[in-house]
């Protein structure tokens, strides 16, 4: 009986996980693609206001066409970096839940696998 609540345990431990992993990559994935999207929607505003202003000069369009481009590609690069950081963090963990649950305590790459997971979940 009290082998039977430990395994019930231990099983609906690996399912929260399981369950918490995958609505932690839809958020990640769901949070990317707002970020493209509100810069995809920037740059139609920009875009339609430069068309709007029409006595300003050519450089002054261009200038503020290439400043709004390095925003861009650098808030899409900070995104870019720090989703592949949360994914890395979040790998060890979920490739250690996926690990065989018989034999996981005495084997060597379960052990790595642990050592790994305490370094990069600071990320």
């Amino acid at each position: 009986s009290r082998i039977k609540g430990k395994i019930f345990v231990h099983h609906f431990f690996d399912v929260l996980q399981q369950v918490s992993m995958c609505s932690l990559f839809v958020v990640i994935f769901a949070s990317f693609a707002m970020i493209i999207w509100r810069v995809r929607k920037n740059g139609k505003c920009l875009a339609a206001n430069v068309g709007k202003n029409e006595d300003n000069s050519t450089r002054h369009i261009d200038e503020r066409i290439k400043a709004a481009h390095r925003n861009t590609k650098l808030i899409l690069l900070q995104s870019a970096a720090y989703v592949a950081a949360f994914l890395l963090s979040l790998s060890f963990p979920l490739i250690r839940n996926l690990m065989g649950v018989e034999d996981h305590m005495n084997s060597h790459s379960y052990m790595v696998v642990g050592n790994l997971m305490l370094v990069f979940m600071p990320l």
